[in-house]
């Protein structure tokens, strides 16, 4: 591979991309932390505990757990009309307070009201990280690295993840727990209000000079931004041209896309990875295995941060796609043998009493594919597939929706266990897995390479001025 010369004026810097990336994606940090907070805390919430004074219900457990979500799902509406009013950085730096106000709610609480608004308050920052955050990476990212700082994303919600586990599994206090996550939004604040905004923003609201400067900041001070101001300039006039609303979602070049990226997201909450993240202390202690929950839930999150990290080094190289297959028919597979095990546990079966490790290494090998596809390509196809004309409005809709989903997954997650006993659920998710890797397989695009530009051409959008499609029908 030829060394890059960053003094040449048509190749990028990375520099600043790597370290702009790395200063948003700690909201995503706080993300995972909520996502899997309800995990460790809950035990201790529900235990009659003399150290604390207040003691929740399973079913208000089973709120406190699912309503993130539900915040998610507000957070990401209002985000959508915010990441165009007052930009993406802007939408980060207005819901870091928010976050800051949940995690200190809870850490206060004094009635399960004010556990749930801390949570709800949480998870409406969650909602508007999920939006802001991976807009704001596709937009200021080179094509050539776009793949992978989209997968910072992914990679910052695991590591959330895994350290609400193992801080959970030290500090004996939900309270606490609490507390010490009430950091991040302080460092996500200062750490992006030094960043510049995105050059798509800025040029929408008419700010040339400061998209230049902005392309420069993250391009470095030898690239020529001309070139790449100009497509950027054309696409949006183009854009503006079509006078998009919400009903030009139903276009054909707008549709197909919305619809892709719908069906990714509503496959990642039926695989039911926000439900077993929420629970799955619960999941361990009823499975019988030899290890606490608190380091078995701690190797998973370990995992998954390390699957992520290779999933960033291969989704420029193996492509979205292939990912997804792979990811979609590893995790049937890990919940098919889960829903034997739990099978054979019910009705009592000899080979069970030497398996006390199969719980451990299905989930292991479920988080593992997930962390590879699942959980990272949906959140970077966010950020790639749709026009700039629909962008807001189509992630915010789809937002609405995973959010809605992830909320119901959480809340019937114990319900339906007890419906249809561990192995019935464990096999449903096995089967909603296989039609997932059908989807990925037939109907999800490969943009591994391509442009914003290249990607709204492969709909049926028309190539703006400046791109490879028109130069070559010039040509």
């Amino acid at each position: 591979m030829p060394s890059r010369n960053l003094r040449d004026t048509k190749v990028p810097s990375h520099t600043a991309q790597y370290l702009a990336t790395l200063a948003v994606c700690t909201g995503a940090l706080g993300m995972g932390a909520t996502l899997g907070y309800s995990s460790p805390a809950g035990p201790r919430m529900m235990a009659n505990s003399t150290s604390d004074d207040l003691t929740v219900t399973l079913s208000q457990f089973n709120w406190v757990s699912s309503s993130p979500s539900l915040g998610g799902a507000a957070g990401g509406l209002i985000a959508g009309a915010g990441v165009d009013c007052v930009g993406r950085k802007g939408a980060i730096l207005v819901f870091s307070p928010v976050f800051l106000f949940g995690w200190l709610m809870i850490a206060l609480a004094r009635d399960v009201a004010m556990l749930l608004v801390g949570r709800l308050a949480c998870g409406l920052a969650v909602g508007a990280v999920s939006i802001a955050v991976p807009t704001f990476v596709a937009e200021i990212a080179s094509p050539d690295i776009r793949g992978l700082l989209g997968s910072v994303f992914q990679v910052m919600v695991t590591t959330g993840i895994l350290s609400v586990y193992v801080l959970g599994a030290v500090i004996p206090s939900w309270r606490i727990l609490a507390g010490v996550f009430a950091v991040l939004p302080v460092l996500t604040f200062v750490s992006v209000f030094f960043l510049k905004e995105s050059p798509l923003y800025l040029i929408s609201k008419g700010k040339e000079d400061k998209a230049a400067a902005s392309l420069k900041f993250y391009r470095g001070k030898h690239y020529a931004v001309a070139d790449e101001l100009q497509v950027l300039k054309d696409s949006l006039e183009e854009s503006r041209q079509r006078k998009a609303s919400a009903k030009d979602l139903l276009k054909s070049h707008n549709l197909k896309p919305f619809l892709i990226t719908l069906g990714v997201f509503l496959l990642t909450q039926f695989s039911g990875i926000t439900a077993i993240l929420s629970y799955m202390s619960s999941i361990f202690q009823e499975s019988g295995s030899n290890l606490s929950n608190g380091v078995s839930s701690s190797i998973i999150a370990a995992v998954m941060v390390a699957m992520s990290v290779i999933s960033s080094a291969l989704v420029d190289k193996a492509g979205r796609k292939a990912l997804l297959v792979i990811s979609a028919a590893t995790m049937a597979i890990a919940f098919n043998i889960l829903a034997q095990y739990f099978a054979g546990k019910e009705s009592h079966r000899a080979w069970i009493d030497g398996a006390a490790w199969v719980p451990l290494a299905c989930l292991v090998l479920f988080v593992s594919a997930f962390s590879v596809g699942f959980g990272p390509i949906p959140w970077l196809l966010l950020g790639e597939l749709f026009s700039p004309e629909v962008k807001d409005v189509a992630v915010s809709l789809v937002q609405v929706i995973n959010w809605s989903t992830a909320f119901l997954t959480t809340l019937i997650f114990a319900p339906l266990q007890t419906s249809l006993g561990n192995a019935g659920m464990y096999l449903l998710f096995s089967g909603l897995c296989v039609l997932a890797l059908a989807f990925s397989a037939f109907l999800v695009p490969e943009t591994k390479g391509k442009t914003l530009q290249e990607i709204a051409a492969h709909f049926g959008g028309s190539p703006v001025a400046g791109s490879p499609q028109e130069r070559q029908k010039e040509g």
